[in-house]
C-alpha cells in the first residue's frame, strides 16, 4: 500500500491514510489501535467492498488491486452471521468453491477439507443460526479459507469468543500461519502478539507504530534500566547488549 487514503462522502476526514504499508507473503500482522482508527476500513479496502479514494495497492506480482482475481483475499468479519448465507454448515462453506471453483469434483473437494481441517464434521448438517458465537467464527473462517485466498483478514476475531473459543481460534490461526498463509488479525486484544510477526499501530486512519513482537526478557530489562535511569531512558534491547559484551553469544 503506498499513499493510501480512504474516504467516506459523510466524513471531512479521511477514514484511513495516507497509508504505506507493506506486508510479506506468509507473514502474521496484527493491526491494533483504538475504535474508529481505520481498522476495519482497511479489510474493507482490501476484500474490495470499497475502492481506494487515492494511492495504490499491489500484489508481489505488480498487479493492482483491481486486477486481483476473485477469492484472493477473504475476509471474516466482526459478526460471522453478517456474512453468511448458506442454511446449514456445509452449504455454508460450499458457497465459495461453488462461486471460483470450475468443477463439481473440486467444490467437493474443497469444501470437505475446509470441514476436516476445522474440525466442523459434526456439525455439517446443523443450522447456522442454532450455533455459538465461537463455531460461527469457526465455520465463517472455514468458509474463507474453502476459498483458497492469498490473504487472509479477521476482524476482532476475539469478539463473542469465550475462553475455549478463542483458544481453539488461537490453534487454529497458528496452523493458518504453518502452513504459510498470509495473515492480517485486526484488534484490540494483546493475546494477538503471541501468534503476530509484526504489530502496526493506527491512530485516526494513519500509520503511528510497526514493531516486533516484545519478548518477555525485552520487557525484564526495560524494566531493569528504567528503574535505574527513570522513564524517560530508552534502553537497548538485551539482546544488543549481550551481543556487544559477548560477540556471537545471545541472551536467549
Amino acid at each position: 500500500m503506498e499513499r493510501v487514503v480512504v474516504s467516506y462522502p459523510s466524513q471531512l476526514q479521511p477514514a484511513l491514510g495516507p497509508l504505506d504499508l507493506t506486508i510479506q507473503e506468509g507473514e502474521c500482522v496484527f493491526v491494533t489501535g483504538p475504535n474508529g482508527s481505520g481498522k476495519t476500513t482497511l479489510a474493507r479496502m482490501l476484500s474490495g467492498v470499497i475502492h481506494p479514494t487515492a494511492g495504490h495497492v499491489t500484489n508481489g506480482e505488480g498487479l493492482d488491486i483491481t486486477e486481483w482475481p476473485p477469492g484472493y483475499i477473504g475476509w471474516v468479519q466482526q459478526n460471522p452471521l453478517t456474512q453468511m448465507v448458506g442454511t446449514t454448515v456445509s452449504e455454508d462453506v460450499s458457497l465459495g468453491p461453488r462461486w471460483l471453483s470450475a468443477t463439481l469434483a473440486q467444490v467437493v473437494h474443497q469444501t470437505a477439507g475446509a470441514i476436516d481441517r476445522f474440525h466442523l464434521g459434526p456439525l455439517r448438517n446443523h443450522t447456522i443460526h442454532t450455533l455459538s458465537g465461537g463455531w460461527q467464527h469457526q465455520v465463517a473462517l472455514a468458509a474463507v479459507w474453502a476459498q483458497d485466498p492469498r490473504v487472509i483478514i479477521l476482524d476482532e476475531p476475539e469478539t463473542m469468543l469465550d475462553g475455549p473459543a478463542m483458544q481453539r481460534l488461537m490453534t487454529w490461526i497458528q496452523n493458518l500461519r504453518d502452513t504459510g498463509t498470509t495473515l492480517m488479525i485486526l484488534g484490540h486484544n494483546p493475546r494477538w502478539l503471541a501468534v503476530a510477526d509484526r504489530t502496526v499501530v493506527l491512530d485516526h486512519g494513519v500509520w503511528v507504530k510497526d514493531s516486533l513482537p516484545t519478548t518477555d526478557k525485552d520487557r525484564e530489562w526495560d524494566r531493569f534500566l528504567t528503574g535505574l535511569f527513570g522513564d524517560g531512558y530508552r534502553p537497548e534491547s538485551i539482546d544488543e547488549v549481550s551481543e556487544w559484551i559477548w560477540p556471537g553469544k545471545s541472551a536467549r
